[in-house]
């Protein structure tokens, strides 16, 4: 589908359903897409990809002054599984680009809305305004932003990012763009970041003009790994590897929340910065795999404020401590867990059975030759923190045990309260499962263990995806069962 000739409209009637079997593609300057009387309710058009060729919803690279507002796309990962490629791929060699009042959610690529650097000239001046976007991705399948910024000198505001698994915002430098008043949810599906402000390409690290002022960070039921992350190395890394360094960039007056909060506001590799006014409200998750260490020296338990005094430059709040940082992936590991008599309806019982014993053809071979094999991703799931009655400080470790269960462990580390766990409830996406014999509550100090015998398998605590489905050139697979 296209629009056609400069300055082109399509104009959806209010609750129109639209089935795309193929990208709707802007082709020219000053096109608009939105629903007519611009509603921003459910009345707005719908707009759902339907069919397992269609990635990219809407595309409108490289054509300045495109706009789409006021409509609903549904990307359809569940139905039709992963791809190349974002929602809405907006930039390019284009300037004057908005998107407004959209409502976007389960692409089947990396991101819901792209708004890329393109060839020279390059992208600038977009406006991306009060847009309802996420669910994407799954934490343990693939990784997917709520929004993907490289476009210079751009207006980011207003919008609701709920339940992505990579970055809420992901800016790529975007020099001079101002990223204000968004607010950023993990509820349901883990969150790496908030807000990443890691990458080093495509401006070499230039952030200069690049302000996150007054942003919100809720981690309200699933954890978020890193709430705005800034510079290229807040992970556990030598500092010689540090040889690129991000700069130029202010983040000032955001706000953090929420129960399940990883690193706070984390800075290491960058220089020229500034991070004032900042505040911190969350409780932070302590990581479950014991004394990380890091090249001999011990990792800090996540907090709010903190950085490598040797790797950062510039004006901080004075609430900022220097720590060893370690890395997100292995503090709180994703332990996938699968349901192998759904994965033996998807795919069939003789390629379930050749996956376990590696007796045949290769693991990513033996799915891609299976039309189901990129939907995988529905029978496998991580757990994530537990819901708890309780106002105590429960920690919580994973283990393999035998015959095909997992041990779990409850330790009430609070100095005095009780932790109610007579409703606790185990959350394992898209699976509903029981841990019984947990007794009703745990003093301070006290442990308590069950086991959860449902939808696990040998090898799957640890199971490694790598690379994305359905794309030969990634080279993608699964290690199964795990090696060591």
């Amino acid at each position: 589908a296209a629009l056609n000739g400069p300055g082109a409209e399509a104009i959806l009637c209010p609750s129109a359903r639209f089935m795309l079997t193929s990208t709707i593609v802007f082709n020219d300057v000053n096109q608009k897409l939105y629903t007519q009387g611009f509603p921003t309710d459910d009345t707005r058009a719908f707009i759902k990809v339907a069919h397992e060729s269609v990635v990219e919803g809407i595309n409108a690279g490289n054509q300045s002054g495109a706009e789409l507002r006021n409509v609903i796309i549904d990307g359809s990962r569940p139905e039709y599984g992963t791809g190349l490629g974002g929602l809405i791929e907006w930039g390019g060699s284009a300037t004057g680009q908005v998107v407004e009042y959209v409502k976007a959610y389960e692409p089947r690529g990396w991101s819901v809305l792209v708004v890329g650097e393109g060839p020279e000239p390059r992208c600038s001046d977009a406006t991306i305004r009060y847009n309802e976007l996420g669910p994407g991705g799954r934490a343990e399948y693939i990784f997917a932003d709520g929004i993907s910024l490289a476009c210079r000198n751009s207006l980011v505001e207003h919008n609701v990012i709920t339940d992505v698994t990579d970055g809420g915002i992901v800016i790529f430098q975007a020099p001079g763009s101002l990223i204000a008043n968004n607010t950023i949810r993990s509820e349901n599906r883990i969150m790496f970041y908030g807000i990443s402000m890691v990458d080093y390409g495509p401006y070499d690290g230039d952030f200069r003009g690049t302000r996150v002022i007054g942003n919100t960070l809720e981690a309200n039921g699933a954890l978020m790994r890193h709430g705005i992350d800034m510079g290229v190395g807040v992970v556990c890394s030598p500092d010689a590897e540090i040889v690129e360094i991000n700069y130029g960039a202010v983040v000032n007056d955001n706000v953090l929340k929420g129960d399940y909060m990883g690193y706070g506001f984390p800075i290491r590799g960058a220089k020229d910065w500034t991070a004032m006014g900042n505040i911190d409200l969350s409780n932070h998750l302590t990581p479950e795999v014991g004394n990380e260490m890091c090249f001999d020296s011990p990792v800090a338990p996540p907090d709010g404020f903190q950085l490598d005094a040797e790797q950062v430059a510039g004006e901080f709040q004075s609430e900022y401590q220097s720590v060893t940082f370690g890395t997100a992936g292995s503090m709180w590991p994703i332990q996938p867990i699968v349901s192998e008599e759904c994965m033996g309806n998807l795919i069939g019982q003789d390629v379930l059975t050749a996956i376990r014993t590696q007796s045949s053809v290769p693991i990513w071979e033996a799915l891609e030759a299976t039309p189901q094999g990129p939907l995988l991703g529905r029978c496998v799931s991580v757990y994530e923190p537990p819901a708890f009655d309780t106002s105590a400080d429960v920690m919580v470790v994973v283990e393999d045990c035998v015959p095909l269960c997992s041990n779990i462990t409850l330790w009430n580390i609070s100095e005095f309260a009780t932790a109610d766990t007579s409703n606790a409830k185990f959350i394992i996406q898209d699976f509903d499962v029981t841990c019984p014999g947990l007794p009703d509550s745990l003093a301070p100090d006290q442990k308590a263990s069950c086991v959860i015998n449902d939808y696990i398998a040998p090898g799957f605590q640890t199971l490694n995806w790598h690379g994305i489905p359905g794309n030969p050139a990634s080279n993608w697979g699964i290690t199964y069962p795990p090696e060591g």
